[in-house]
């Protein structure tokens, strides 16, 4: 059998396979698959590049080249010294991601069929691993990073494998209904539901309770399940900054109910926002709240006088794309983001729930913590998104085969 396969396929095995262990022991190396398959997929975009050209969605490629060139340029006035390293990881990792999907169309349904079937198997062992992980205190970790056992380790150990499979169960949820179990499928999703809430992460928690509550909704209002993503998307990129500058309104009353991390959050999203009308149209360049203090002595004292309440980012995507990149850069990657919105109409009619569901995942983690411009975290997101994709196309496929009419990805690259 294994003969029926090209060595680009045999090649993509290892990645499809690598993709679980390292969600739940080293989520950093994440980008390292997305590297690997882009190099990888080469060969195909050479041989397919007249097909690629003529398929690809003009313009989106257009969009997306002028967002990514504009976003790695801001880095000329960054107010942050290491831009470039930011930029340069925004740039190779754009590059990979367009790469891999130019070429996906061009991947055999035989092939296809069996890297599905192994992401499902990585998926479970990577999945045993995270419980392995996070319910009896990161041995692997411990014994990799040869930490004592009296010694605790970083919640963030724990907060990045969380926030990974949030994105990942979208795909194996969707697998399962691809098998006609629409029932377990659910279920799954639930089940990661309680197993964030176990967790203690709120951020991936939140993205769970939303993204479940979109694909009930989904399943029996997908157009409106649709246009409630295009209006977060909207009201994210171009109503995030008069909602920010309103948030020291907020009665005390209610924040002194807030758990620290949230008020925090609220604090960092305030100073955030004061410094984007410092520079609303070009914004202080890619990763600037690297390179910004806010001094808070004349503040209401949550933090300490001098403190970097922007933090390392301002655990928001929206109010970071005002902060680096201005208004420009909102009309250029919220364009884009509502582009790609509507590109969903595309996909096969199985997959749309899932897919809308886990953009809503994602946006209410984007929206809490981490930041986007993290190389590991951008690649756990564009690895799900290739995952979608190729359920997609399978199911595309075999609604043509089967001579159904529903509705799928066509063998193009938009």
């Amino acid at each position: 059998m294994i003969q029926n396969f090209s060595l680009t396929t045999l090649l993509l095995c290892i990645p499809v396979l690598m993709f679980g262990p390292f969600m739940a022991l080293m989520p950093r190396g994440m980008m390292a698959l997305i590297i690997y398959s882009a190099l990888v997929l080469l060969p195909k975009l050479q041989k397919h590049w007249k097909e690629i050209a003529q398929n690809t969605h003009k313009h989106s490629f257009i969009l997306l080249g002028c967002a990514i060139i504009y976003t790695c340029l801001s880095a000329f006035w960054s107010t942050n010294d290491k831009a470039w390293h930011t930029a340069f990881d925004v740039f190779y990792i754009s590059v990979c991601c367009w790469i891999i999907f130019a070429t996906l169309p061009f991947i055999k349904a035989q092939a296809l069929d069996v890297l599905i079937k192994l992401f499902v198997v990585s998926w479970c062992v990577g999945f045993v691993l995270l419980c392995v992980e996070c319910f009896f205190d990161h041995p692997i970790h411990r014994w990799y990073e040869q930490i004592d056992a009296g010694t605790p380790v970083n919640e963030n150990a724990t907060k990045r494998i969380a926030a990974l499979f949030a994105l990942s169960i979208w795909p194996f949820a969707l697998w399962l209904k691809t098998k006609g179990k629409t029932i377990l499928s659910i279920l799954s999703v639930i089940a990661f539901l309680c197993v964030s809430a176990f967790l203690t992460n709120r951020s991936s928690m939140l993205g769970m309770v939303v993204g479940t509550g979109i694909l009930f909704f989904a399943y029996f209002q997908p157009v409106l399940a649709r246009w409630a993503l295009v209006l977060m998307i909207g009201l994210g990129c171009f109503f995030i900054v008069p909602i920010s500058t309103l948030l020291p309104l907020i009665p005390q009353e209610i924040t002194g109910q807030l758990f620290d991390s949230a008020l925090a959050r609220i604090k960092i999203w305030t100073y955030t926002s004061q410094h984007i009308l410092e520079e609303p149209f070009f914004g202080h360049g890619i990763d600037a709240s690297k390179g910004m203090e806010t001094d808070t002595s004349s503040g209401n004292g949550f933090f300490e006088p001098g403190v970097n309440v922007v933090s390392h980012h301002p655990h928001n995507i929206f109010l970071q794309i005002w902060l680096d990149l201005g208004m420009v850069g909102a009309l250029l990657w919220g364009g884009l983001l509502l582009m790609l919105t509507y590109r969903v109409y595309n996909a096969h009619e199985t997959a749309q729930p899932y897919i809308v569901a886990a953009a809503f995942c994602s946006l209410m983690m984007l929206s809490t913590t981490f930041s986007l411009l993290q190389a590991w975290w951008l690649s756990g997101h564009i690895a799900t998104a290739i995952l979608l994709a190729l359920l997609s196309y399978s199911l595309s496929r075999n609604a043509a085969t089967n001579g159904t009419s529903a509705g799928g990805i066509s063998n193009s690259s938009s």
